[in-house]
């Protein structure tokens, strides 16, 4: 079973993957994972529901290519707006 958020949130979440991680071409699947500022950096969605439709989740920055540390959080409201998250996410969200 898995969970839901709202469209608006999801869109979000979509965009900052299509400008920031791109798809495995492997798999065709989306990606987690984004470049910034020469590191690599990761991101985990919650499985917990939230009552207003936002999506929150983990942050993670690779120190190799099997091991990470804890950065950070980041919310997405249902709305889609960001209200939690890296400067590169508002970046890759700005303007709508």
């Amino acid at each position: 079973m898995g969970w839901s958020c709202r469209a608006d949130a999801m869109k979000t979440l979509t965009k900052i993957m299509e400008t920031l991680c791109g798809k495995d071409p492997r798999t065709s699947a989306w990606r987690n994972t984004w470049q910034e500022g020469g590191q690599s950096y990761l991101f985990e969605a919650g499985r917990r529901e939230h009552a207003d439709g936002a999506i929150t989740g983990m942050l993670y920055r690779m120190t190799d290519s099997v091991h990470a540390v804890r950065v950070g959080t980041f919310r997405i409201e249902g709305d889609g707006r960001l209200s939690r998250g890296p400067a590169s996410w508002r970046r890759a969200t700005a303007g709508g």
